[in-house]
C-alpha cells in the first residue's frame, strides 16, 4: 500500500534544509524544513483569476503542479489548505474551497454548501523507498480513497499523470451504494455505468467471471464521445496524453477492489439501460436515491426538504461520515501517529 511506514535514515549532523515549498503561481504560501517534520501547515490562498497553478516544489527543484482553473470556474475564490509532510517525507494536501474570505470553511463544508479538493499525495526525494510502484495503481493505493471510509459527494480529487505529469480533476462515485458497475472507454477518459442487476453484469467487489463479463461487454454501446469501446479491464486514461492512469490491464488485482468509479470533473457519465434487468428492492432504490441526493448537496436539499427538517437530515447523513480524517491507508494507520487535518467529522 501507500509507503508511509519506512523511516528515513538521515545522517547525524545533516543540515536543516528546506524540503518542500508550496506556491500559488509565484507566491509562496508555506515551506517545510527537514528538522520540523512531521508537520502540518494551513495556508489560505486567494484565487484572483481563472488561470492558477498550485506548485509543490521539492529540494531537487521538481514541481508537482495542479491546475486550479476548474476550481475558480466553479466559484472558488479562497483555498483553506492543510498541507502535511510526514517523517517519512510523504506529502499529503487537501483544501476546503469557499467563495469569500469571511465564510467559515468548516461549517460550509460540513453543511454541504461548499466543496473539498484532495491533491494526489507524493513522496519527496528524501524518501529512500521505491515510488515507482505507484504508477498505474488505483486511487485506494495512491491514497486518494480509503477502505472503510466513505468519500463525501462534495469532494473531488486532483491527480497527476504518471507520464505527462499534467494534472486533471476527477469526480468519484461509490458504485456499491448506487448498485452500479462501471466501464472505462478504450479511446479516452470516458465512463459508462450500468445497473449491477443486469444479467452477467460484473460484481462491484471481488473477482468477476470473465466469460459472463465478455457476454455483457458484447451488449455495451460504443462511446458517444469518441466511438471507443467500453471494457471491464480498460484503464482510466489521462485526458491530456491518453496514457493509462488507473491501469487495470497492468494491475488486474486493482479492478477487484476499486469500488469507486471516476469521471472527469464536469463531464457527463454515459449510461447503459436494459429492460431485462432485475428490479432492485425498495431498500436499494432508497439508497440509490440518497446517493443521488448527496451528489447534488445543499441546493437539492433546500429544494425538496422542508426547512424545519433540513438540519436534522444533514445531521443524520453526516454524523457517521468520516471527513478527510487522514490520508493514510487502513493497513498502515496503526503504524502512524495521527496528524490533525483541516477536515473534521460533523458532530
Amino acid at each position: 500500500m501507500w509507503p508511509f511506514r519506512r523511516k528515513d535514515k538521515r545522517q547525524a549532523g545533516s543540515r536543516d534544509e528546506t524540503v518542500l515549498r508550496v506556491l500559488l503561481d509565484t507566491q509562496e504560501l508555506c515551506s517545510f524544513t527537514s528538522s520540523e517534520l512531521p508537520a502540518e501547515k494551513k495556508p489560505v490562498a486567494e484565487l484572483k483569476g481563472g488561470q492558477h497553478l498550485l506548485h509543490f516544489v521539492d529540494s531537487a527543484g521538481n514541481a508537482h503542479s495542479f491546475d486550479l482553473s476548474s476550481v475558480f470556474a466553479e466559484g472558488g475564490r479562497f483555498l483553506h489548505m492543510s498541507v502535511r509532510v510526514g517523517s517519512t517525507f510523504a506529502v499529503q494536501a487537501d483544501c476546503i474551497v469557499t467563495g469569500s474570505e469571511d465564510e467559515n470553511p468548516q461549517e460550509a463544508y460540513q453543511s454541504g454548501a461548499t466543496i473539498g479538493v484532495r491533491f494526489q499525495p507524493f513522496m519527496l526525494p528524501e524518501f529512500t523507498g521505491d515510488t515507482g510502484e505507484l504508477a498505474g495503481k488505483g486511487l485506494f493505493y495512491r491514497g486518494l480513497h480509503f477502505s472503510g471510509s466513505i468519500t463525501p459527494g462534495n469532494v473531488s480529487v486532483l491527480c497527476l499523470c504518471d507520464y505527462c505529469k499534467k494534472s486533471f480533476r476527477l469526480q468519484s462515485f461509490h458504485a456499491g451504494f448506487a448498485d452500479l458497475t462501471y466501464f472505462y472507454c478504450s479511446g479516452g477518459p470516458h465512463t459508462l455505468v450500468a445497473s449491477s442487476y443486469i444479467e452477467d453484469a460484473p460484481p462491484i467487489l471481488g473477482k468477476a467471471d470473465m466469460a459472463s463479463v465478455a457476454r455483457f461487454e458484447h451488449r455495451l454501446p460504443q462511446c458517444k464521445e469518441c466511438g471507443g469501446s467500453f471494457r471491464y479491464m480498460n484503464p482510466l486514461r489521462c485526458p491530456h496524453c491518453r496514457e493509462p492512469f488507473i491501469d487495470f490491464e497492468r494491475h488486474p488485482q486493482e479492478r477487484e477492489k476499486e469500488y469507486y468509479g471516476n469521471h472527469l470533473f464536469g463531464s457527463s457519465i454515459q449510461c447503459f439501460c436494459c429492460r431485462t434487468s432485475r428490479l432492485p428492492s425498495l431498500k436499494v432504490m432508497l439508497a440509490m436515491f440518497m446517493w443521488w441526493m448527496s451528489q447534488r448537496r445543499e441546493r437539492l436539499l433546500k429544494t425538496f426538504v422542508r426547512p424545519g427538517t433540513l438540519r436534522q437530515m444533514q445531521k443524520q447523513c453526516l454524523s457517521g461520515r468520516p471527513c478527510f480524517q487522514s490520508f493514510v491507508p487502513l493497513s498502515v494507520k496503526k503504524s502512524l501517529r495521527p496528524r490533525p487535518t483541516l477536515f473534521r467529522a460533523a458532530t
